[in-house]
């Protein structure tokens, strides 16, 4: 029996993450469940996972700009992170 290489691992480590937050979709959830869940989630989402919901379309990339944006603007008056934000993408 031939064991699998790290690299392999990782890939099926992947491909069963992926699939697994596939599955987590809309199983259950109106929309608006839906989106409060990836809106509360997507700030702690590694960027695989905001790449596979982009690319399965569950959210798409102007909604993740927009989200971090808005997340800008609500915490950055108590915690100054930021010198400057280009809010028109400039």
């Amino acid at each position: 029996m031939k064991l699998s290489t790290t690299k392999e691992s990782r890939r099926d480590f992947l491909k069963l993450s992926a699939g697994g937050l596939t599955t987590l979709g809309l199983n259950g959830m109106n929309f608006a469940q839906a989106s409060s869940f990836y809106t509360s989630e997507i700030t702690w989402m590694p960027d695989w996972q905001l790449v596979s919901a982009m690319s399965t379309k569950r959210i798409s990339p102007v909604e993740v700009i927009e989200y971090f944006l808005q997340r800008i603007e609500r915490l950055d008056k108590d915690i100054h992170a930021y010198i400057t934000v280009d809010w028109e993408g400039h």
